[in-house]
C-alpha cells in the first residue's frame, strides 16, 4: 500500500504540471503578420496584413513545391483601431505582430498629419511590434503589392518587400530604411528624410509568354519634420548613389555626340561635406571619391579622360539632385545636418534669426575624384592568348 501510495502521489504531481500546458496554442493555430500596410479610402483608415503559410514558406525557398500561399487581410473604420478591430472579427486565429518585417504606408497617409500621428502611436507603442522591419511609402494599392509572387515559386518573403538590401547592393540609388533609422531621422532637427517608395514593376519580367508583375522601388518621399515635402523618382535622385555613406556601386554611362561611349561601376563612394557660416549664411563645399572599374568602351580613351569625364558627370547628377531639392524644400545632400553636427553654435544661432534656408547659392562647391582600378584589359588578353 505505501508503494501504491507514493505512486498516486507522483502521478498525481504530474498531472499538477501539465494542467499549466493546457491553454498552450499550436504553432499552426496563429495569424503570423508578416508585413502591415497603412491607407486611407473614402475617408476610412484601411489597414493591411500579409500573413504567409509558413510551413509552405519552408518548402517554397527550396524551389521544389509550388507557390507559397500569401493570405492578405483588411480592415477599415474611422480611425486606426477602427480598422484593426475590424480586421480582428474576421481573422479566424490570433493575430500576432511579431513577425512583421516590412511596414508600408499609403501616399495618402503620409500627406495627412493626423494619420501619421496614429500609424507612430500604434508602430510605437504596441508592444509586439518591432523597429526592426523595413519601411516603405507607396501610391499604389497595398493589397496588390502584399499579394506579389515572387520569383520561380520562392516565397514572398524572398523579395523586395522584405530583403530590399538585395537589389540595393547592385544598384545603389534608394537606401533601404528600417523602421528604427526612419524614427530617429524624423526627429533630428532639420533632417530631410528619403523614404523608400514601393511599386510594381509589370514590363520587366516574362513567366514563359505572360507578363509577370514584381515588386520594385521606383523612388523616395521626402519627409521633414513629420510633414511630406513632395516625392521623386529614381532620375531624379541619380546623385545619391554617390553621396549616400552606406551606397555600395553603381553604374555611370558616358555618352559623346548622343552615342554611348563607355560605361564605368562605381563602389564604395566618400563623401564628405564641408559646412561653414559666412555673412549671416550657411555655406557648403562638397569632396566625393570614387573608385571602380571600366565595364565597357566603345571609343579609345585614355583612362585619365574616362576618369575626367565621369566627374563631370557626377558633378552635375549631385547638382541636379541638389536643385530638385530646393523646388519642394527638401535637404536631398542633408546639408543642414552636416551644419547641426560639425558647427552646431553657427546652426543654432541661424535658427534663433529666423531659421535655415538653403538656396542655390548655398551650395558653392562640389569636387569629384574619380579612379578607374581595373579595366578588363587582363581578360582582352586571356582571350586573345
Amino acid at each position: 500500500m505505501a508503494g501504491f501510495g507514493k505512486s498516486a502521489l507522483a502521478l498525481s504531481f504530474l498531472l499538477m504540471l501539465l494542467t499549466g500546458c493546457w491553454d498552450i496554442k499550436d504553432l499552426q493555430e496563429i495569424n503570423y503578420l508578416t508585413a502591415i500596410g497603412y491607407d486611407l479610402q473614402d475617408d476610412e483608415f484601411v489597414v493591411y496584413g500579409q500573413l504567409l503559410d509558413f510551413a509552405s514558406v519552408a518548402k517554397s525557398e527550396t524551389g521544389k513545391s509550388g507557390q507559397a500561399p500569401v493570405w492578405v487581410g483588411i480592415g477599415r473604420g474611422p480611425t486606426l483601431v477602427h480598422a484593426i478591430e475590424d480586421l480582428y472579427r474576421s481573422s479566424q486565429l490570433r493575430i500576432f505582430y511579431g513577425h512583421v518585417n516590412a511596414v508600408v504606408i499609403g501616399e495618402k497617409v503620409l500627406k495627412d498629419s493626423n494619420a501619421m500621428k496614429q500609424v507612430y502611436e500604434f508602430q510605437g507603442r504596441y508592444y509586439e511590434l518591432r523597429y526592426t522591419p523595413w519601411i516603405f511609402g507607396t501610391s499604389k494599392p497595398i493589397d496588390k503589392i502584399f499579394s506579389t509572387s515572387s520569383i520561380f515559386n520562392f516565397s514572398p518573403a524572398v523579395s523586395v518587400l522584405h530583403q530590399p538590401l538585395e537589389t540595393y547592393k547592385q544598384n545603389s540609388v534608394v537606401r533601404p530604411m528600417s523602421v528604427r533609422r526612419f524614427t530617429l531621422e524624423a526627429k533630428e532637427p532639420g533632417r530631410t528624410t528619403l523614404m523608400p517608395s514601393i511599386a510594381l514593376s509589370e514590363n520587366n519580367w516574362r513567366k514563359g509568354d505572360k507578363p509577370q508583375d514584381m515588386l520594385t522601388i521606383d523612388g523616395a518621399f521626402a519627409i521633414k519634420e513629420h510633414k511630406l515635402l513632395g516625392w521623386y523618382n529614381l532620375d531624379e535622385l541619380r546623385g545619391l548613389t554617390w553621396v549616400e555613406p552606406d551606397s555600395n556601386r553603381g553604374p555611370l554611362i558616358l555618352y559623346s555626340g548622343g552615342e554611348i561611349q563607355s560605361a564605368v561601376v562605381l563602389e564604395n563612394p566618400n563623401a564628405i561635406v564641408h559646412p561653414r557660416v559666412r555673412n549671416g549664411k550657411a555655406e557648403f563645399s562638397l569632396d566625393v571619391k570614387l573608385s571602380g572599374s571600366l565595364i565597357l568602351s566603345m571609343t579609345p580613351l585614355a583612362e585619365a579622360e574616362i576618369e575626367r569625364e565621369a566627374e563631370e558627370k557626377i558633378r552635375k547628377q549631385i547638382r541636379r539632385l541638389y536643385d530638385e531639392g530646393l523646388k519642394r524644400d527638401a535637404d536631398l545632400l542633408r546639408l543642414e545636418p552636416a551644419l547641426y553636427r560639425q558647427k552646431n553654435r553657427e546652426w543654432k544661432t541661424l535658427r534663433s534669426h529666423g531659421g535655415f534656408e538653403l538656396t542655390p547659392e548655398s551650395l558653392k562647391d562640389i569636387r569629384v575624384k574619380v579612379m578607374i582600378n581595373r579595366t578588363g584589359n587582363i581578360k582582352d588578353r586571356t582571350r586573345r592568348d
